[in-house]
């Protein structure tokens, strides 16, 4: 449980892992990502957080969306722990439990995000 936070208990938590934080392929993802979270509109225990890398933020990976997006600290570069490869998303459980990775650098289906989350909620 190393990303998750008792403040977020009883929320399915979805980790978006980038290691560029500018236009293209890793904003695409995020965009992708939003509209994922848009389609559960009135569901209200789902979060999802986009992560840079230890660099300066860009406003661009989170223009047009309304999903928080941090980036690591060197004191808190927990994607060396997770064993994170770019693009990769996690996904924990209300409980913060650990459920499955899905690494995005091929492309976004938004059917195996959907089949965790409905699973999830039930």
């Amino acid at each position: 449980q190393i990303i998750s936070h008792s403040y977020f208990d009883g929320y399915i938590r979805i980790y978006y892992f980038t290691f560029s934080d500018t236009w293209g392929t890793c904003k695409d993802r995020f965009d992708s990502l939003t509209t994922l979270y848009q389609s559960y509109a009135g569901i209200t225990n789902i979060i999802i957080v986009g992560i840079g890398k230890n660099s300066s933020i860009s406003d661009e990976i989170y223009t047009d969306s309304n999903l928080p997006y941090v980036n690591e600290t060197s004191a808190s570069n927990i994607r060396n722990e997770l064993g994170v490869i770019n693009r990769d998303v996690f996904i924990y459980d209300q409980s913060g439990n650990y459920v499955q990775t899905i690494n995005t650098n091929s492309g976004f289906d938004q059917t195996p995000f959907e089949i965790i989350i409905n699973g999830l909620l039930e």
